[in-house]
């Protein structure tokens, strides 16, 4: 019966919508970026807002009942906009300026980096490495340093106006943005020697601390970090734009119930969720500002892994590829390791190392590398560096991932020293594998 009911009011729904969408005088309403709410019992048109322009709809659902629904065409006045154009309080630039009075600092976890993101001050991303009856190995690098000239307020930097506010689409959101810009960063051996830059881009979330949301390389040693902060959104410039919701209203005529029996009876039922007027929102639209990435749980790795792509993958035949940012990485066992990039279909690359089975087990044996939890490789004859002359080389070091799927995998890379690198793969598939590893790192065949 639920079912029943549910059709006959998505029909009723639908027809109305398509009506709307239909319509000549349609003007700026997008079906696919407007919310639409039902009113039952709806008001009439002369009691509704002013401005409003509404065409007039005779609905009839499954059971003959009858309705004259109003079809808004237009919202009149935009409510955000005309707060917008009142608003005369202080400046983006302004708002900000706490902030970064306030001299504290955030900091984002990942597997092997952390940043330190101080307002008004710099970007740091570093590593600390603990050794065992050694002192703590620092390993960092400025991705850029806070200077008031390169913000708005300044003489050489104009304040925008409302108008020339940047924007920027955010998880299907267009949202508007702050920018400051930090330069003077360590020097990139990849980039000339440039010092590294960042762009942060300062968005409104009310109930934020000034988190970092996201965190990517745009090109090389180029950074571009999104922070939320609730400090503008006191500004209407700086605050998301919303779709419009816009409201049909159905009133009952030729003694029809004020609202379809069948709607009546699948709201008793509790089963309205999916259908109910009040609730037509996408749930990609009810749960659009709360800004948190829904980590899949992940489940037990299968003991193993498609026979086929264990084979592949041994045979250097299935590449693990992944990296975030500017360069991705891909690690093809038993051939190469290598960082790359794309740009306007031109694949650029860089060759860290490639594999010679006699070369690695003697860097195993002279740097008495141990089984365990991870399994270290050793990647020589890589591209020569500018900058000492000498080829790179790599450490591949495999670590076992849990996932349901036998292809997620997680990639990064760090430079302890110039051009020499540790490439990080975990997978699932590295999983059945480490214990197949011999004395000195090597991954054998775990099916004839």
């Amino acid at each position: 019966m639920a079912n029943t009911a549910a059709s006959a009011f998505a029909v009723c729904l639908l027809t109305l919508l398509t009506r709307l969408s239909n319509s000549s005088d349609f003007g700026a309403f997008n079906p696919d970026e407007t919310l639409f709410q039902m009113q039952w019992p709806g008001r009439s048109l002369s009691s509704m807002h002013p401005g409003v322009i509404a065409e007039e709809v005779i609905m009839k659902t499954l059971d003959n009942e009858e309705y004259r629904c109003y079809l808004p065409l237009s919202n009149g006045a935009d409510d955000d906009e005309r707060k917008r154009l009142e608003y005369n309080g202080p400046s983006g630039e302004e708002l900000i300026q706490p902030l970064f009075k306030q001299l504290n600092c955030i900091y984002r976890l990942e597997a092997y980096w952390n940043y330190e993101l101080c307002h008004g001050k710099y970007l740091r991303q570093y590593h600390e490495e603990k050794e065992a009856g050694k002192n703590v190995k620092l390993q960092e690098y400025y991705l850029g340093r806070y200077t008031s000239k390169k913000t708005v307020g300044n003489d050489d930097v104009e304040e925008p106006d409302d108008d020339e506010i940047p924007t920027k689409k955010i998880d299907g959101r267009e949202v508007s943005y702050y920018e400051v810009v930090m330069d003077e960063g360590t020097p990139c051996d990849l980039n000339n020697d440039s010092p590294r830059k960042t762009r942060i881009l300062y968005v409104c979330e009310p109930g934020s601390r000034g988190e970092i949301y996201i965190l990517e390389e745009v090109s090389t040693c180029e950074y571009e970090v999104v922070v939320l902060t609730p400090n503008l959104c006191s500004n209407p410039a700086y605050k998301p734009k919303e779709a419009p919701v816009s409201e049909i209203h159905c009133q009952a005529i030729s003694g029809s119930p004020s609202k379809p029996k069948r709607l009546q009876q699948l709201e008793s039922e509790g089963s309205v969720g999916q259908y109910s007027p009040n609730n037509l929102r996408p749930p990609s639209q009810s749960s659009r500002h709360k800004h948190q990435i829904q980590q899949p749980k992940e489940q037990p790795a299968a003991e193993f892994a498609d026979k086929q792509l264990i084979k592949d993958f041994l045979a250097g035949e299935y590449c693990l590829t992944g990296g975030q940012g500017w360069w991705k990485y891909e690690f093809c066992y038993g051939k190469y390791a290598l960082q790359y990039h794309v740009e306007r279909n031109i694949r650029t690359e860089i060759r860290l190392g490639q594999w010679d089975e006699k070369e690695h087990r003697d860097w195993f044996r002279k740097n008495k590398r141990s089984k365990g939890v991870n399994v270290y490789l050793y990647y020589g004859h890589g591209d020569v560096c500018d900058l000492t002359g000498k080829e790179r080389h790599v450490q591949v070091k495999l670590k076992c991932k849990e996932s349901q799927s036998p292809h997620s995998v997680s990639i990064y890379l760090v430079e302890p020293a110039t051009c020499e690198y540790i490439l990080g793969v975990e997978s699932p598939l590295i999983c059945s594998l480490l214990s197949t590893a011999d004395d000195e790192g090597v991954l054998h065949p775990i099916f004839d």
